[in-house]
Parts: structure tokens; sequence; C-alpha cells
């Protein structure tokens, strides 16, 4: 049985003899500024949990008696450090852009891209075609090429699908592999309301949102020449209904 599964049944997890735990200096979050650099070091250390509670941590020859059933990590020549937080991810999407590469390369823009029926446009004809099933494999495997990067919490926006349904898909694949899933409903506009960006806000507002609210930490808007202007963003609400 491996360490997570046996999580499952004790509540208690002990990494002890690491080399080195580095953890951010400062006891109050968020930091901010220059505290975002001072960093606690231990030698030969321990990181005692309870559930998903870092309960104490600190050197080994400080480690207290700890009672009950605890499964315990051998850190032995290992660091330490806090997971990774990405604040803004796209996880949810179907496709790939390698043919726009040497477009960018040569120094073409968003709108440029776009003009030739590529950008975000492209992929969310590939997105649409993935379906749900689709969605749920790729945010998984992105997941897990953070997770082996270091990233133990991510957030994700939708966007790629720009209708109802791959809206709504998109948010659920997010949010079943444990990101924090956001609707970036206006991303672009879909190619059903091309040149009516008022209209497609009218569907996305009116038709989308009320569901994307029940499984969205958040709503977001692609503000960029192109895409949405100003005036066009806030007619979002300030919150999720």
């Amino acid at each position: 049985m491996t360490p997570r599964a046996e999580l499952r049944t004790s509540a208690r997890l002990l990494v002890r003899d690491l080399a080195q735990l580095a953890t951010p200096a400062g006891r109050d979050a968020p930091l901010r500024g220059p505290a975002l650099g001072e960093i606690e070091l231990i030698e030969d250390a321990y990181v005692l949990c309870t559930g998903e509670t870092v309960e104490a941590v600190g050197r080994m020859r400080d480690l207290p008696a700890v009672a009950g059933e605890v499964v315990e990590v051998d850190g032995r020549g290992l660091c330490a450090v806090p997971g990774l937080v990405d604040c803004h991810t796209h996880a949810a999407f179907g496709g790939d852009r390698v043919d726009e590469f040497s477009l960018r390369a040569g120094g073409a823009g968003y709108e440029e891209l776009h003009a030739r029926g590529g950008g975000i446009l492209s992929t969310v004809r590939a997105t649409r075609a993935a379906g749900e099933d689709g969605l749920r494999a790729a945010v998984e495997r992105h997941r897990d090429w953070m997770l082996g990067h270091g990233t133990t919490t991510f957030e994700s926006k939708s966007g790629y699908g720009l209708d109802r349904d791959t809206e709504l898909a998109s948010l659920r694949a997010i949010r079943a592999a444990g990101g924090v899933p956001t609707w970036l409903g206006a991303h672009a506009v879909p190619p059903e309301f091309e040149g009516d960006a008022d209209s497609y806000l009218d569907f996305a507002l009116g038709d989308v949102l009320p569901d994307a609210a029940q499984l969205a930490e958040a709503a977001d808007v692609f503000l960029e020449r192109g895409a949405f202007d100003v005036a066009q963003a806030r007619r979002y609400p300030r919150g999720l209904p």
C-alpha cells in the first residue's frame, strides 16, 4: 500500500530525517514584497501532518513523541519545500497550436493569428470536438504534469468551449481533477456570434453564467483588442450569483 493510500485510513503523516526544510519565514499570509524572499531553513528536519494540515515542523532532535497510527516517510537526502500555487492556467482544452509556433516566432500577434482562423478559435474547435471525457482526460494529464513539477494547487479557466455544454464540461473536469475552476466565458467571440460581442455576452451571462456559478469559484474576462473592451467587461457581475 502506498503512503497516499495509507493516509486514507490514517490521520497522521511524518516525513522524517530530511536533509533540509525550506519555507517562507513569515507566519502571516499572504506575504508581499521583500517578505517573499525571506526563507527559513531547517537542517535535519521533520514535517508532521494531520490530515491535510501541517501540524509541526522542526529539527529531528526536537521531534516530540507521536502517539497513534502514523505513516512515516524517509526523507534522507531530500529537501522539503512548500507546494507551488499556480493561479492562472488553461488546463481544459483540446488539440494544440504547434502549427502557429513559427508564426509566433516570426512576431505574429494575437490579432493576426485570430484573423487567420488560429489562436483561441482554433482551440475552440478542438475543445468542442473533445467532448467531456476528452476534457477530463486532458485536465488530469495537465494536473499530473504540474504535480510532477511541484505545483500542488492550481487555478484553471474554461473559455475554450464558448458554448453552454462545453464550458460547463470544462468546469466539471477542472473541479473533478482537484483544481480551482474559473469561468472564462468572455475569452473570445465564438463563430456563431462572429462580429457581435454584445449578443454573445447576452447569451453567456444569461444562459451560461447561472449554471457556471454553481461550479466555478470566479469569473474572468479577456480584456484585449480583438476580444472584449472595458465596457463589455463591466457587464460581468461583481460576484457570482
